[in-house]
């Protein structure tokens, strides 16, 4: 999601989602907090995945453990025949969303 860590995805609560941008509370770089923006089709998914499943605003959106967000990745890249890991991802994101201001420091 948008070039964020698996750890970062995995703590996000609805109250850290406003639209397109998405607060990083205690992100890895050690700093008070972060933005990262994401594009409008994902962030209306997102809406509606809140809405169905019912999710409090402090609740954890994805529950899932580190491992099992690094299963559900690497299956992704298996069925479409590509060795993938969670990394791959953020490298290519952090590398070429970078230039597009994707992620801004708050």
């Amino acid at each position: 999601m948008a070039g964020m860590r698996i750890s970062e995805v995995l703590n996000l609560s609805p109250n850290d989602v406003d639209g397109r941008k998405l607060f990083l509370r205690s992100p890895k770089s050690g700093r008070g907090g972060e933005m990262v923006y994401i594009p409008q089709k994902l962030s209306n998914r997102l809406q509606e995945y809140l809405q169905d499943r019912g999710i409090s605003s402090n609740d954890r959106i994805f529950p899932i453990s580190y491992p099992a967000a690094r299963i559900m990745v690497e299956n992704a890249g298996n069925v479409v025949g590509v060795h993938l890991r969670p990394h791959d991802l953020r490298r290519f994101s952090a590398t070429f969303g970078g230039c597009c201001h994707s992620r801004f420091i708050v």
